[in-house]
């Protein structure tokens, strides 16, 4: 595992939120992971959170690739745990995840 190099490229955007909770700015890569944030920053059970944790390799299909989940969360209940946000409709399609699915992490 490793992990992502900070900072934005012309393919994303880059948003910032400002944690209380973890005391510092969290970068994330979409609308979705910021809106993400203000669940894990007022959520109870939640004890910490990071952003782009690592990248974990893995080979399907013989080819290697990277998977960056966008949390990594400390939960009083579950302990850690990745958490990939994505939208509702996009989950809904049939192929989506199927190579990800395969990945155990």
């Amino acid at each position: 595992m490793y992990s992502r190099k900070g900072g934005s490229s012309n393919n994303q955007s880059v948003y910032k939120f400002a944690s209380v909770k973890m005391g510092k700015v969290i970068r994330v890569e979409s609308s979705l992971e910021y809106d993400a944030c203000f669940h894990l920053e007022y959520s109870k059970d939640i004890t910490s959170f990071v952003s782009q944790p690592c990248g974990v390799e893995y080979v399907l299909n013989g080819i290697k690739r990277t998977f960056f989940p966008d949390f990594l969360a400390e939960s009083q209940k579950h302990g850690l745990h990745y958490l990939e946000i994505k939208r509702l409709n996009l989950n809904l399609e049939p192929n989506f995840g199927k190579e990800n699915r395969q990945l155990k992490i």
